[in-house]
């Protein structure tokens, strides 16, 4: 009965109904960083995850209808893995992806040092395959592009016109992106809302000028040579900063003047700020709700008063060192005297955590690693205190303490937890 009253709906009306479920997934999200605040400290998952969650349910919508099941044909290929070089049965999938997932080929070969054999020779022939795809008439419905090659960059500036929904570009995390080819990107993709690259050092400048951006994540070795101060930005409202040096203080002016509307940041690997001397990162992110920054940075400038951020991400190893339990006792006080927070994330797994836990032997684990099993016992301690409060402690996985103990606890409801904290103290002296 609910088949024939969902078959008997107009046609334009179901294919909206269906898109809209499809389309909905996070897998089709352009913008990683457009989620509700409180999954702000979760900014990235899995793709092979968001994958079979979009196979799930392209195959639950199937199963409603025949009318249904036929409308979704057009969907499957909705979703494209490709291997560069692109082999040729890859293209013919690609033309109705609307999110395309490059995977760099490699593989080790006798003949890597010499001659070609017959396979190598063939896909090296194949290379430039990709070009195939921009020879059809028609626009193509591709919106998200993730780990794009040079290859797949310079065919896209050649054929941008085919390409009217691309509104994310990730590139190769190993592919520094020079000044040239992002002026290239302002020119050809106005649209995007989200880019992601490598920024090589000492790059000539070029002014981006990307009207719809609002996330954009850059990792790189010299933070010192990032213009991204006079870049033309206006929707900004999520930057993810990574670089191998450049100070806290240098990063926070070059964001000042793109970075008024910014709802989250990060300032990945940048270690180098002075606890004595005042910041101006609260001033100048007047409307920020996530930080992702190393702890120590929170913990000598917490945000002052009616500052609207409650979410922050400790960025580096702090909280899992062998300064762990003073941290972790500071992070406490400091979430207690900060009225708006609402979670904190660590770079921790609390599935390896709990698995130790379940081993139940702290001795053992005193004798082979005092400092691992003391910042085992601080981050536990740490993660039920927060779970009381009301505050999200989350690891790495984006699971907090609660769901960590529901998932990863002992049988039959059993605090393993309180049993190895007595275990561990007891152990610890």
């Amino acid at each position: 009965m609910v088949q024939n009253a969902i078959s008997s709906l107009p046609a334009e009306l179901w294919q909206e109904i269906i898109t809209m479920v499809i389309h909905g997934l996070d897998y089709f999200n352009p913008d990683r960083y457009d989620v509700p605040p409180e999954r702000l400290l979760r900014t990235y998952r899995l793709i092979d995850e968001l994958y079979w969650e979009f196979r799930m349910e392209i195959l639950r919508i199937r199963l409603v209808s025949r009318t249904w099941n036929e409308y979704t044909q057009s969907l499957i290929h909705s979703a494209c893995t490709v291997v560069m070089p692109v082999e040729e049965n890859q293209v013919i999938y690609m033309i109705w992806a609307t999110r395309i997932a490059a995977v760099p080929f490699f593989k080790p070969c006798d003949c890597w040092f010499g001659d070609p054999c017959a396979p190598c020779t063939l896909r090296r022939k194949q290379r430039g395959n990709f070009k195939q795809i921009l020879a059809v008439n028609n626009r193509l419905s591709v919106g998200i592009i993730d780990a794009a090659d040079m290859e797949m960059i310079k065919a896209l500036y050649t054929s941008s016109h085919r390409f009217p929904n691309l509104r994310s570009l990730h590139v190769q995390a190993s592919l520094p992106l020079a000044g040239k080819h992002l002026r290239l990107i302002s020119e050809h993709f106005p649209g995007l809302v989200l880019l992601d690259f490598e920024w090589p050092s000492q790059s000539e400048y070029i002014a981006l000028n990307l009207p719809n951006l609002k996330s954009l994540r850059i990792t790189g070795d010299h933070g010192e040579s990032l213009p991204i101060d006079g870049w033309k930005v206006p929707r900004l409202t999520a930057a993810m900063l990574g670089f191998n040096s450049g100070s806290m203080e240098d990063m926070i002016a070059k964001m000042s003047g793109v970075g008024f509307n910014l709802k989250l940041l990060g300032l990945m690997k940048c270690s180098r700020f002075d606890p004595t001397q005042p910041t101006a990162l609260w001033t100048t992110f007047p409307n920020l709700t996530a930080l992702s920054a190393p702890i120590k940075f929170l913990l000598a400038h917490p945000p002052p008063p009616g500052h609207p951020v409650q979410y922050f991400r400790a960025d580096d190893d702090d909280i899992d060192n062998n300064e762990n339990e003073m941290v972790a006792s500071s992070l406490l006080a400091l979430v207690r005297k900060w009225p708006t927070s609402r979670g904190v994330m660590g770079w921790f797994k609390w599935k390896l955590d709990f698995e130790k836990v379940l081993r139940m032997d702290a001795g053992r684990d005193k004798g082979n690693d005092e400092l691992a099993l003391r910042s085992l016992v601080a981050r536990l301690k740490v993660g039920a205190q927060l779970e009381a409060l009301g505050i999200r402690y989350n690891d790495a996985f984006g699971l907090t303490y609660a769901e960590a103990n529901d998932k990863f606890g002992g049988p039959n409801g059993e605090d393993v937890v309180a049993k190895y904290l007595e275990m561990a103290q007891a152990a610890l002296g």
